[in-house]
């Protein structure tokens, strides 16, 4: 490879020991280990690993390859008002080294420690702010034109690109004797860069006659060809002359749409040969891009015409849009959340922060999560729905609704819907409810299309790919639970007040939500696709649109996030025969259990989980046969509790013996957690109306007939 005894030790080279992979199942061996150290020289736990043709056995890949997304290496400490030259691999960083020596040089040269995208430190603004210049020592191949182009999209200073002789490599040229003096000349004349223009989504033969591939879009909030669109009712007014009367004012709507490099766009029915029937007729925006069908603006547009039209004519004229960064925006929005509720997972507020901005690029990502809020009666769950619905893309806030009013509901607001208190989630049969369904195929854009029956008669396709967030006490099915980032609230406890007290303008906020996703959707989606690349598993696939973001924001965010995701997993994970065994050891060991009613063990294992979907009666009385807590010769025992008959089921003495402790309690009467006190007073209130429904009705009534 052409290295030095010192080039080795500097960078601390040497082969890696012999492990198995669990992908492959082959143990890959003599592969040479590269410490990754920190920008500042130190070191860090990263490590990647380079392929050695001929001594590597079984290499993970051809080149190199190393845990989750590259970082940045450098050929020395990264200090201020340095030249950074970019340059594809290890090798040419390894030997440019050599030849500008250990010495302190003005350049500092980088790469990614493996193939696989970008380093993860240029998605920080910070990194870009250390450099005087930068320089792309980067050639053709496809691999070095992605990493170019997201080192445009990334830097925040001009770049210049090295223009090598003879399209050598920089390991050709230092293998050829190059000096530094030579390296040196060649960055200096750099010469200024920029990527391509993204290419113009008109067809290039749509002025030749012949059949062409036909795919038309769905415009409303679409992200195509870099460029987000956003669909607007103007009031168009002007003077119409009128004969003898003169010109009088005359005024229409119409629906045009707004794309991100502040062009307005109108929609045009391309011309046909007669006789075409309406719906093979083509239309397109005046930019040339073929769509599904004439847009029509969401009946929540939360975007302000003023603010919109401050928008079109920054772009118009050069400048850039008003606006703050993301962080600034986030903290608005956690401090309004912060606000309207208290929960018990701080973190939780950088999810839902976070959550709320995604919600302006949705379209930018393949797949987004359903968020669930979930907790008991009182925690405010409706409170929190309805500040996500105040900030978020055209949010609205709706209670109870029907399969096909929701069907209605999503094709007319086209942005961010807010399902509060939908308990028929959780309650459907393994949740095959019509809205469950919908729920359950439109977190993801390629799934998220219905076939459903016009006005007309015709038959209509409609997407159903927006932000979703549901709330509610029982939580939901395995199944959708899957697709679903979960949330929990709880009561204010007493004594603690909420820790912000508002006063964010929500309006002038969501107006900068628009404008900076209007300007932010390419770093949205440079972030996103390494992360949509390596998904292994759908909660990978429905946290990378926020992980994607939390990248971008910098700071604390992705911690918090991490932190977040983490406990809403162990919440959702929680099997159900260990929630039965927890429930089962509080009533036996507190409550001096021996026979139980099946309310009040259901009670029970949803105060302790909300979230998680409980099984019948029936399916609990086998479950407690197979945990031995019940003896399948005991007789189950059935009686009436305020009026509607319940199975008690008598625990196993032996079950009851090892868990209970020596202050644990007499034998209650199995219906005394529901009779000698007020509901008000109850520890269950909260999960009853969702968990037993219709016991408290009926106790009620009992007294007040007593």
């Amino acid at each position: 490879m052409g290295l030095r005894d010192a080039t080795v030790r500097r960078f601390r080279l040497g082969l890696k020991e012999p492990y198995l992979s669990r992908v492959t199942g082959l143990t890959t061996e003599r592969a040479l280990a590269i410490p990754v150290p920190l920008p500042d020289g130190s070191a860090s736990s990263r490590w990647a690993f380079l392929n050695l043709p001929g001594v590597t056995r079984h290499p993970a890949h051809p080149f190199g390859w190393g845990a989750g997304r590259p970082h940045a290496c450098h050929s020395r400490a990264v200090t201020r008002g340095s030249t950074l030259l970019v340059v594809p691999n290890v090798l040419d960083l390894w030997l440019l080294s050599q030849v500008f020596g250990e010495a302190y040089d003005s350049i500092v040269v980088s790469c990614p420690s493996h193939p696989g995208g970008e380093p993860a430190e240029w998605s920080e603004p910070g990194y870009w702010r250390l450099w005087d210049a930068v320089v792309l020592g980067l050639g053709d191949r496809l691999d070095e034109t992605e990493l170019a182009s997201a080192a445009a999209a990334r830097s925040t200073i001009d770049l210049r690109r090295a223009v090598m002789p003879r399209d050598e490599t920089w390991t050709d040229l230092v293998r050829m004797g190059a000096s530094a003096q030579e390296v040196r000349a060649l960055v200096r004349s750099a010469v200024p860069w920029a990527p391509e223009p993204l290419p113009s989504p008109v067809p290039e033969e749509s002025s030749m006659a012949g059949e062409f591939h036909a795919e038309p879009i769905s415009v409303e909030g679409a992200y195509v060809g870099g460029r987000l669109h956003h669909v607007v009712t103007v009031e168009r007014r002007c003077f119409q002359d009128r004969g003898r009367r003169g010109a009088v004012l005359v005024q229409r709507y119409e629906t045009r749409v707004l794309r991100s490099d502040g062009r307005l766009l109108d929609v045009e029915v391309l011309p046909a040969p007669p006789g075409t029937p309406r719906h093979a007729r083509v239309l397109a925006l005046s930019d040339g891009t073929r769509i599904t069908s004439a847009p029509a603006p969401g009946r929540f547009n939360g975007w302000r015409h003023a603010s919109m039209m401050r928008f079109v004519a920054d772009r118009a004229s050069g400048r850039d849009p008003a606006h703050r960064d993301l962080p600034r925006l986030l903290s608005d929005v956690e401090e309004h959340l912060r606000s309207a509720v208290w929960l018990p997972r701080q973190a939780d507020f950088a999810t839902l922060a976070l959550y709320v901005m995604a919600t302006f690029v949705h379209r930018v990502f393949d797949a987004f999560p359903i968020l669930l809020v979930n907790g008991p009666r009182g925690s405010g769950k409706s409170e929190l729905g309805g500040a996500i619905a105040a900030m978020a893309l055209n949010g609205l806030l709706v209670g109870r609704i029907t399969g096909p009013g929701l069907v209605r509901l999503l094709a007319e607001s086209r942005g961010t819907v807010v399902l509060d208190d939908l308990e028929k989630v959780g309650a459907g049969r393994g949740g095959t409810d019509d809205i469950s369904q919908i729920l359950k195929v439109s977190y993801k854009q390629a799934t998220a299309t219905r076939v459903c029956p016009g006005r007309d008669g015709r038959v209509e396709i409609q997407d159903f790919f927006s932000p979703k967030i549901v709330s509610n006490i029982s939580g939901g099915d395995p199944v959708l639970l899957s697709r679903m980032i979960a949330v929990s609230t709880r009561p204010l406890p007493a004594g603690q007040s909420l820790s912000c007290d508002g006063g964010i303008d929500v309006a002038a906020l969501r107006d900068e939500a628009h404008v900076w996703a209007m300007c932010s959707a390419p770093d949205v989606e440079a972030a996103y696709r390494p992360l949509s690349s390596a998904v292994g598993s759908r909660s990978d696939e429905i946290a990378a649109p926020l992980r994607a973001m939390a990248v971008l924001a910098g700071g604390s965010w992705a911690i918090r996030l991490e932190e977040s995701l983490d406990s809403a997993q162990t919440i959702m994970a929680e099997p159900l025969d260990a929630l039965l065994e927890r429930a089962l050891r509080r009533l036996v060991a507190e409550g001096g259990a021996r026979a139980l009613a099946m309310p009040h063990l259901r009670l029970e294992m949803a105060l302790a989980s909300p979230v998680a979907p409980l099984p019948s009666a029936e399916t609990l009385g086998r479950m407690l046969l197979g945990a031995g807590a019940r003896r399948e010769a005991d007789t189950v025992e059935r009686r009436r509790l305020h009026g509607e008959v319940v199975r008690i089921y008598r625990l196993a003495d032996d079950y009851v013996t090892e868990r209970r402790v020596a202050d644990s309690p007499a034998e209650p009467d199995p219906f005394a957690f529901c009779t000698g006190r007020r509901c008000a007073e109850c520890p269950y209130d909260p999960v009853c109306d969702a968990t037993a429904p219709g016991l408290r009705e009926r106790k009620n009534a009992r007294e007040r007939a007593a």
